[in-house]
């Protein structure tokens, strides 16, 4: 199965640059069959505090944004900034003549550019929280969000492209209340993962896992607190023999809303779930030996 499903993704996947691929039309279709009935199944599911409020974010981040999360300080080598040119269109063009050597100088030098004020998401969640800081919302009026969006992290797997991405799609939900709500959602959702799974017929577990996003400074006494804890989940699916992470669950207390200053009470905590849908995909074509099979799975379970 693990030589066919090879040969399937070798046709729907092509090498780009090294973490880019280009993806056929059916596996994309796949991927968006996936969401389709993740978004439908989550909506349903926690339709009970809310209703689900549901955005379409902007491609980038500010940069402020990730600095507020930390995500830089733990995972400085996935960040990739977007600069905005210091110069006019003409002062560039005589930047790029006055070049004593092009090739050497590079396409972009850096000194042709101003400070970095977007980057490339890491996480959908983190648009979540600049938002409620921007506008000042109070987040228990949107007690869960959702959104699908790209995902962007300096990573790179040659041997499995549909799994180590450097760019990719993700499901996110962010959920805000009190600690036993939140914690009672992630279980929930956790339990909705399983079902999905089962009914896509795919092998899954749940496994504890640690996170250095929500680590200190001293960083090996917070991983092993939080696998004490149970901060994080993952949802762990077999492809083709290997175990993938698509999933993780995770419960951030009140980090978050305060590095973010939102307009939260106290007792407002938060946690978030993000499935990543091309290693979703990857693990349903492992499961069923090629595209058509694995939509034909994903059409009956959402009927």
């Amino acid at each position: 199965m693990g030589q066919q499903v090879e040969q399937v993704e070798v046709a729907a996947v092509q090498r780009l640059a090294p973490g880019h691929y280009a993806i056929a039309a059916d596996l994309a279709e796949l991927i968006d069959q996936l969401d389709d009935l993740l978004r439908t199944r989550l909506r349903s599911t926690f339709g009970e505090p809310g209703p689900v409020t549901e955005w379409r974010y902007p491609v980038l981040l500010s940069a402020e944004a990730l600095r507020r999360s930390g995500y830089a300080e733990n995972f400085p080598h996935l960040v990739s900034v977007v600069a905005p040119a210091r110069q006019t269109r003409p002062e560039l063009e005589g930047l790029i003549q006055e070049s004593a050597d092009p090739v050497a100088d590079g396409p972009f030098p850096l000194t042709w550019f101003g400070p970095a004020d977007l980057v490339l998401p890491p996480t959908m969640c983190l648009h979540v929280y600049e938002q409620l800081r921007l506008t000042g919302v109070d987040p228990v009026q949107t007690p869960v969000v959702t959104a699908r969006g790209p995902a962007f992290r300096r990573e790179v797997d040659e041997a499995a492209p549909l799994t180590r991405l450097s760019g990719f799609q993700i499901r996110e939900c962010v959920f805000f209340g009190s600690r036993a709500q939140v914690l009672r959602w992630r279980e929930t959702a956790q339990l909705l993962a399983l079902e999905v799974t089962d009914q896509l017929g795919v092998d899954a577990r749940l496994a504890p896992a640690s996170d250095a996003f929500f680590a200190n400074p001293d960083g090996r006494r917070s991983r092993q607190s939080q696998l004490i804890t149970g901060a994080k989940f993952e949802l762990l699916l077999d492809a083709c023999g290997v175990d993938v992470a698509v999933a993780s669950f995770n419960f951030s207390g009140r980090k978050f809303l305060e590095s973010f200053e939102l307009a939260a009470a106290d007792w407002v905590v938060s946690g978030c779930l993000g499935f990543g849908l091309e290693r979703f995909a990857h693990a349903l074509v492992c499961a069923h030996g090629s595209v058509p099979a694995a939509q034909a799975v994903l059409h009956r379970a959402a009927l």
